[in-house]
């Protein structure tokens, strides 16, 4: 056999029509690098987003009286939706791109936390949708719970960007990763 024939699918026996393995290889990296950038892509306008949605509750809370209607809007009680659907295709995208045990662990449990906040956003939000839940309750533990939550997630896509950028092979990733994880933790 020379080293010029084409390769065979192992599973079908088909010929493969794509280049050589190497070809292949790099092909199947570029992929997982570009779900990676979209997944941190996703996470972040979700981070963004969920940003917004705090100043501006908190600018309606401090100055009720000026911008009370800010806490009364229809935009204020929505905006969590492409915060949680965000995070989640986000993660998603994220998780299992990279076969090392760590990335697996933190990603699986992104997605967990993530799926968790699923859960609570539908029992905020599935009287709008019909879903007759009625009032589940528990409104103060929901709350804190999400924001608990929110802060773990944030610890968790800091250390999964810092391996990505280390990965990458940016100077002071881990140096940077450092400094977002103890502002997370503080």
């Amino acid at each position: 056999m020379s080293g010029m024939e084409p390769a065979t699918d192992r599973l079908s026996g088909e010929v493969c029509s794509s280049g050589p393995p190497m070809d292949q290889e790099r092909e199947e990296q570029r992929r997982t690098y570009v779900l990676c950038r979209l997944g941190f892509a996703f996470l972040s306008i979700a981070l963004g987003l969920a940003c917004l949605s705090w100043a501006l509750s908190m600018a309606g809370f401090l100055l009720f009286p000026i911008v009370g209607w800010i806490r009364r809007s229809a935009f204020l009680y929505w905006v969590d939706t492409p915060i949680v659907w965000g995070s989640l295709v986000g993660t998603y995208l994220l998780w299992g791109r990279w076969s090392h045990p760590s990335w697996q662990r933190r990603s699986g449990l992104l997605l967990l936390m993530c799926l968790v906040d699923m859960i609570l956003w539908f029992l905020d939000h599935g009287n709008d949708f019909n879903l007759r839940l009625g009032d589940v309750g528990h409104d103060w533990f929901r709350s804190h719970l999400g924001q608990a939550l929110g802060w773990a997630e944030f610890a968790l896509i800091t250390s999964l960007a810092c391996d990505f950028l280390v990965h990458l092979g940016v100077e002071q990733a881990r140096e940077a990763g450092k400094a977002t994880r103890s502002l997370a933790a503080g």
